[in-house]
């Protein structure tokens, strides 16, 4: 559901009629969706990094509002131990990401796969199918913030994005011109806010 989201294929549950999974030696999925329009983009089969083949240039989007959302240095924080404490195929394996969806109450829910592109359209289709609200939420992850990540994050609505890791310069840009805000390098509690920190009030309790 999160890569049909993530894809522009579905854009509510409404838009899926049905999905049937066929096991076999080559197993396929195989989707029915309403015809929308959508942007040219073609889809391809994904590896277990979950890189998508989406041109930046395809879509326009407005500049998102974070209407009421205040964030907190210890917030961020918090954010931080509660998705390290829910990355347990991360504490054994060593070689996977986690990402988180979360809001001023704490971590709502998180996923776990060896692709963080992964992780977060698991997260895409958890919240299509739950009808969970996105603009007072923030996507938490242990991953690198590339450009790709951060329009994933903006075609779900989601207006922060918060990382372990840094981001490249590149979606740097994207935040800035999408009104998306960026926290990352959060390590020994510290952090850097690299994108759009007026956007959000930050200060300590």
């Amino acid at each position: 559901m999160g890569f049909l989201r993530s894809e522009g294929i579905v854009t509510a549950i409404e838009d899926l009629k049905d999905i049937r999974i066929i096991e076999g030696d080559e197993p396929t999925v195989h989707v029915t969706a309403i015809e929308r329009q959508r942007p040219n983009q073609a889809v391809k089969t994904i590896g277990s990094s979950g890189a998508r083949g989406k041109r930046e240039g395809n879509e326009a989007f407005e500049e998102l509002s974070h209407p009421g959302m205040t964030l907190y240095p210890e917030q961020i924080l918090k954010w931080l131990e509660q998705l390290d404490a829910a990355a347990t195929i991360q504490e054994a394996a060593k070689g996977t990401h986690c990402s988180g969806l979360a809001d001023s109450s704490g971590m709502i829910v998180a996923r776990e796969d060896i692709g963080r592109h992964n992780t977060i359209d698991m997260l895409g289709g958890y919240m299509l199918l739950e009808g969970i609200e996105s603009s007072d939420k923030a996507l938490v992850t242990t991953g690198r913030v590339s450009s790709e990540i951060v329009l994933k994050v903006r075609r779900m609505g989601i207006p922060v994005i918060v990382s372990h890791a840094s981001t490249t310069t590149r979606a740097l840009a994207l935040c800035k011109d999408l009104g998306m805000t960026i926290v990352g390098s959060v390590r020994g509690g510290k952090f850097k806010v690299y994108a759009n920190g007026n956007k959000i009030e930050i200060r300590g309790s």
